[in-house]
């Protein structure tokens, strides 16, 4: 390397927070719980005829209830990420400099 040339590197600590949902405002189409004894009949028309065992809400669930966390997921919030980055003193002047990262 140089003396016009720096460079660094290191780990950066991230807290990512998950977006806040109201309890029970939003659905999730979960293929698991999806029954195909509760889906209406589709006729060529596009339009549905509904079966005796129909379920509109068949195979979804609502944030917060029956176990479901709020934000659909438990997934952890603190992530490392690595940085990386050089200075580089254009004209050797300390004056002007390229940096990147």
């Amino acid at each position: 390397m140089t003396r016009r040339l720096t460079l660094t590197g290191g780990l950066r600590y991230l807290f990512e927070t998950l977006p806040t949902i109201q309890r029970n405002f939003a659905t999730n189409f979960v293929p698991a719980l999806y029954n195909p004894s509760q889906a209406p009949i589709v006729n060529t028309d596009g339009t549905i005829t509904p079966t005796p065992n129909y379920n509109p809400l068949n195979g979804l669930v609502f944030n917060g209830v029956n176990g479901v966390p709020l934000q659909f997921t438990t997934a952890h919030q603190n992530n490392l990420a690595p940085t990386v980055g050089f200075a580089y003193d254009v004209f050797g002047d300390g004056k002007t400099s390229l940096r990147g990262g």
